[in-house]
């Protein structure tokens, strides 16, 4: 039996396209086409369903075209496509595949894919350029029954994770018969890991897998245009030239968040309570922060004094190189901080700084408080009382 050869001449790609006769239309977003199933004078020609950021995808029709005239490095536009391609068939809504017969053995043609939505704006699929078999080289496509083997037991590893995508990568299928260069994977995904689980539970009518793009001979699919801070569950169908199909084995991973650049927020107004006062310290108090994403337990507070009350009044100036605000300590998802080591019948400026774990930082309000004489821990004793003009 001879192998059927499935040449690609254009690497597979995935690009925004705007339509051309309207500067108003939708952002439509497609992928290069694939072929399968190729023989002397018929193929399968596959592709991703396009994502239209104004309509729904199941609203959009389809129709493929090819030529023999090699259109070069040049996209065609739509016009040019319906006047000098050839149409195969009418156009269908919400399709992914069409067959192609009639074609002429040996013979390179190039296809592509109008897709229009309601509102009758049209999107050029890239060309996929593929060469038909010599006749000789027909074979009896129902010989081969057996699917291809998934390489490394099946395993996907995932790499880049953005915000809206990442990388799923596999190693190549075996088969008995086709080589490797022409096996086609399609790649799935879906919140829902059950729909990704095997083969039935991807193609059932009722499963949320969306096909995210295929490619011929590859290794690797980049997935874009995802959720941010989502779990997607993949998958990866790998085909013969038979259609002989097997999956790997579903994995797993999530989108990045987007940067955390919001502080935490300061509960009560921020305000800051001093007890337990003696005449080298006192407790400071506060009412925990509250944050977009970190939790509560792991906000760190950290307690900055001064004798200078502007040095502690805003973020900037406790941070300032020449601030004479003092670390008194940290604390990690506390309320209070008792500060020690200071001088006797003193005004100290206080305020608290805290931070979320992606580091962004607020303070509280700032307060201040006396220390007790020495000795004697008590507001008026012998020759020493407190100076209330002390507070600036």
């Amino acid at each position: 039996m001879k192998l059927l050869l499935l040449t690609t001449f254009i690497t597979f790609g995935c690009g925004k396209h705007h339509t051309s006769e309207d500067a108003a239309a939708s952002t439509v977003t497609v992928s290069t086409p694939t072929a399968s199933e190729v023989t002397s004078n018929s193929l399968t020609l596959n592709w991703v369903a396009a994502k239209d950021s104004e309509t729904a995808s199941s609203k959009l029709s389809y129709l493929a075209f090819y030529t023999q005239t090699d259109p070069g490095n040049t996209h065609p536009t739509a016009a040019t496509v319906k006047s000098d391609w050839t149409a195969v068939g009418t156009a269908q809504v919400a399709i992914t595949s069409v067959s192609i017969s009639n074609l002429s053995a040996n013979t390179t043609y190039y296809f592509t894919v109008l897709v229009t939505n309601p509102a009758n704006q049209t999107t050029v699929y890239p060309v996929r350029s593929q060469a038909t078999l010599a006749s000789e080289e027909t074979t009896d496509t129902t010989t081969d029954t057996t699917p291809p083997a998934p390489g490394a037991s099946g395993a996907l590893t995932f790499t880049g994770s953005t915000t809206t995508g990442f990388t799923v990568e596999w190693t190549q299928a075996t088969d008995d018969v086709s080589s490797a260069s022409v096996l086609l994977y399609r790649v799935y995904s879906s919140t829902i890991a059950s729909d990704v689980a095997t083969l039935s539970a991807i193609t059932a009518t009722d499963s949320t897998a969306v096909l995210q793009g295929l490619v011929v001979g590859e290794s690797s699919l980049a997935l874009r245009e995802l959720t941010t801070d989502t779990t997607y569950y993949v998958n990866v169908v790998v085909s013969d030239e038979f259609e002989n199909k097997a999956v790997y084995t579903a994995g797993s991973t999530t989108t990045a968040q987007i940067p955390d650049t919001t502080p935490p927020v300061p509960q009560n107004t921020g305000i800051l309570v001093f007890s337990n006062k003696t005449a080298t310290g006192a407790t400071v108090a506060w009412t925990a922060a509250t944050d977009d994403r970190s939790n509560a337990s792991t906000l760190l507070y950290e307690v900055y004094y001064s004798r200078t009350s502007s040095d502690v009044a805003t973020l900037a100036a406790i941070l300032d190189p020449d601030s004479t605000a003092t670390s008194g300590g940290f604390i990690t998802g506390d309320t209070h901080l008792v500060l020690t080591g200071l001088l006797s019948s003193a005004v100290y400026h206080v305020n608290v700084v805290v931070s979320d774990e992606e580091g962004n930082q607020s303070t509280y309000t700032a307060g201040s408080f006396i220390t007790l004489c020495p000795s004697f821990d008590s507001d008026f004793t012998r020759g020493c009382f407190q100076n209330e003009t002390e507070f600036d």
